[in-house]
C-alpha cells in the first residue's frame, strides 16, 4: 500500500464527485473511547449554498468550506456521542453491494438468445465493478444546529428536499440537524493506492 499526503484541501475533485453522487455514508461517532457507526441519508452543501444569515445579497458566495449535513432523533446513540465528542469520521463509497443471487447467478440454458442475453449480463456486472472501486473516509467536526431558527430551517428543507422518502428521519420535534464540517480526507482504490488530503 502507498499513502501520499497532498495538501490541496480535504476534498479533491474525485471526493467530491463521489460525495455529490452516493446517496448514504456511515457516520461513525465515540463517547467514553466506545465507538459507534450509523448508515445515513445526507445532503451535500457547496460552498456557494452555504447558509448566510447577514442581510446581503443571497447570490453572495461563501467563503466558508463545504458541509455535510445529516440527521438524528435525540433519543439516539449517535446524539448522546455528537454531544459528547464533535469529531466524527465518515465513510463514502461506491463499491456495489452484494447483488441478489438471481443477479449474480448464470443459468446454463442450452438456447442461444439465452445464453448472449446471460453473458451480456456478465459482462455489465464486470464493466460495473470496474467503475465502482473508490472509498472515502472524511475527518472532520459536527455542531448540532439550535432550535427554531432560520439555519436549522435552511438545512432541514435542503436536507428534505435531497431525500424525500427519509422524511421520517428529517421532520420531527426530536429531531436534530446536524452540520459536519471536513477536515481531512483519505481515499483508496481497488489497487489499495491511498492519498490523504487536508
Amino acid at each position: 500500500m502507498s499513502e501520499i499526503l497532498k495538501s490541496e484541501g480535504p476534498l479533491p475533485e474525485n471526493v467530491l464527485n463521489l460525495i455529490k453522487s452516493s446517496k448514504f455514508l456511515h457516520l461513525a461517532t465515540s463517547k467514553d473511547n466506545i465507538p459507534h457507526v450509523s448508515l445515513m441519508n445526507y445532503t451535500f452543501v457547496p460552498s456557494e449554498k452555504i447558509f448566510n444569515s447577514s442581510s446581503e445579497s443571497s447570490s453572495s458566495v461563501s467563503t466558508c468550506a463545504p458541509l455535510i449535513v445529516v440527521t438524528t432523533h435525540k433519543k439516539t446513540q449517535k446524539y448522546e456521542n455528537l454531544k459528547s465528542n464533535p469529531n466524527v469520521s465518515v465513510l463514502v463509497h461506491d463499491w456495489i453491494s452484494a447483488a441478489s443471487s438471481d443477479e449474480n447467478s448464470i443459468e446454463l440454458d442450452h438456447n442461444d438468445e439465452d445464453s448472449k442475453s446471460n453473458i451480456l449480463k456478465l459482462l455489465q456486472n464486470i464493466n460495473q465493478n470496474e467503475i465502482s472501486s473508490l472509498s472515502v473516509t472524511l475527518s472532520g467536526s459536527a455542531k448540532i444546529l439550535g432550535e427554531n431558527n432560520d439555519e436549522r430551517l435552511y438545512y432541514k428543507n435542503l436536507h428534505l428536499n435531497k431525500n424525500p422518502s427519509a422524511k421520517v428521519f428529517i421532520d420531527g420535534d426530536d429531531v436534530a440537524i446536524i452540520l459536519i464540517q471536513i477536515t481531512a480526507s483519505k481515499v483508496a482504490d481497488s489497487d489499495n493506492n491511498v492519498s490523504s488530503y487536508k
